[in-house]
């Protein structure tokens, strides 16, 4: 299963990327290799949103970019049990 693949294909390149480590963060998580802490603290870090604020300049990105990242919050959330 791979619930990241749409998001991978993004044409905003951070958002392909972000896709691409939450993948690679939810393979690991239900591997055994991730505990369930880890995995949640590693989405957070990675889905901050300060991030977007320090990365993107253009308000119009902004919330194009902040939207994406909260739909691969909710499904990083759902596969971790903490939304």
């Amino acid at each position: 299963m791979r619930p990241f693949e749409t998001q991978t294909q993004h044409p905003e390149p951070m958002v392909a990327e972000t896709a691409v480590l939450l993948q690679q963060f939810t393979e690991q998580f239900q591997a055994g290799e991730l505990t369930e802490a880890e995995y949640k603290q590693l989405t957070y870090d990675l889905l901050d949103m300060q991030r977007i604020a320090d990365l993107a300049i253009d308000l119009n990105r902004k919330s194009e970019i902040a939207k994406a990242f909260q739909q691969l919050l909710q499904i990083a959330g759902v596969i971790g049990n903490f939304l």
